[in-house]
């Protein structure tokens, strides 16, 4: 997945949407003080959602699961 600047993203937004949706391919937007950010084509936003749609339940136990494994192993992944 390619990684962008905020700067090089708001000096070359038209292009850089372009690219996302011929490719069909995210784009991380990194900041350098605040949170980076995913920009993903209409399409693969459609594909999560029909994902969370299927497993229902299911993927609110799988999303407590990873927030817990995130929390026990400490801030960047690393053991505290």
């Amino acid at each position: 997945m390619q990684t962008i600047t905020e700067y090089q993203f708001k000096k070359n937004l038209s292009t850089i949407l372009d690219q996302i949706n011929d490719k069909s391919l995210p784009i991380i937007i990194s900041r350098e003080h605040n949170a980076s950010f995913v920009i993903i084509p209409k399409s693969g936003y459609d594909a999560i959602e029909g994902v969370f749609e299927i497993m229902g339940d299911d993927i609110e136990k799988l999303y407590k699961l990873y927030l817990k494994s995130k929390n026990s192993s400490g801030i960047n992944g690393k053991n505290s």
